[in-house]
């Protein structure tokens, strides 16, 4: 399974083809210790295929997200 679920901590500016500009640029923010609440960022291949499946998420994603937040 691919990792479809991001924390702000994990990616880059330099991410956004695989977390979207919003995405990358929370990343960026946090890294410069800028005010970011806790948050995941769900990967644009993932919210592509939510899409396609007709709005339900890919197998393993609610796992990826539970398992985020426990941590």
């Amino acid at each position: 399974m691919q990792k479809s679920v991001w924390l702000f901590t994990e990616g880059k500016a330099k991410d956004n083809a695989l977390l979207g500009n919003k995405g990358a640029n929370l990343c960026e923010m946090k890294a410069l210790d800028l005010p970011v609440p806790f948050g995941f960022i769900l990967t644009t291949k993932t919210c592509i295929e939510y899409n396609r499946l007709g709005g339900k998420l890919p197998d393993g994603v609610i796992n990826q997200v539970m398992r985020n937040y426990r941590n």
